[in-house]
C-alpha cells in the first residue's frame, strides 16, 4: 500500500494555499456584492463558532460553505476544480491529526478576520494573503501533530516514489 510522506503533505499544502489565495483574489475582483456578502455572512459564522471556542466537525462544515462562497464568487471553473480536487486529498491529513483541533483555531480566525477587511475593502491583495496564511497554519499545525503522534512513513513505500527498476543478472 502506497502511503505519504510528510514532504508530500507540505507540498500539498503549498498547492492548497495558493489555490486558495487565487481563489480567494477572484472572488473579491470578480464577485458580486451580494456574493461578497454572502462570503462576509459565511466568514462571520466561522468567526462566531471560532469565538464560541467550537472546534471538530461543525466548524469544518461552515468552513466548507466559506469555500463554496468564495468559489462560487470566484467564478472559474478551473479554480474550483482544482480546489475541490486539493480538498478532498486534505480529508486524509484531518483523518491523521483528528477534526477537533483547538489548539490552532484562534490563529485561523485571525487570518480570517483579515480576509473579512480585505473583502470589504475589495483588496485582492490582501485576501489572497489572508486566505494562503490561514492554510499555512493548518499546515504547520497538522505537520506538527503528525511528527508528534510518530508520523514518520519509510520514503520508499511513497505514492509519488519512482518505481524500482528489476536488476539484471
Amino acid at each position: 500500500m502506497a502511503i505519504i510522506t510528510l514532504a508530500e503533505i507540505q507540498s500539498e499544502f503549498e498547492i492548497r494555499a495558493s489555490l486558495m489565495g487565487l481563489a480567494s483574489r477572484l472572488a473579491c475582483l470578480n464577485g458580486t456584492d451580494t456574493a461578497i456578502q454572502a462570503i462576509i455572512d459565511e466568514l462571520d459564522t466561522v468567526l462566531a463558532l471560532i469565538e464560541d471556542g467550537t472546534a471538530g466537525r461543525r466548524l469544518l462544515e461552515e468552513g466548507a460553505r466559506l469555500t463554496r462562497a468564495i468559489l462560487e464568487a470566484a467564478g472559474n471553473a478551473h479554480v474550483t476544480d482544482m480546489v475541490e480536487s486539493a480538498y478532498r486529498r486534505a480529508a486524509w491529513h484531518y483523518a491523521q491529526v483528528g477534526r477537533d483541533m483547538p489548539v490552532y483555531i484562534d490563529r485561523v480566525g485571525a487570518c480570517w478576520q483579515k480576509a473579512r477587511a480585505a473583502f470589504l475593502a475589495r483588496d485582492g491583495d490582501a485576501v489572497d494573503a489572508a486566505a494562503r496564511e490561514s492554510v499555512h497554519v493548518v499546515q504547520a499545525e497538522t505537520l506538527r501533530r503528525l511528527v508528534a503522534s510518530g508520523y514518520a512513513p519509510d520514503p520508499s513505500r511513497s505514492a509519488r516514489a519512482a518505481p524500482q527498476r528489476a536488476t539484471r543478472r
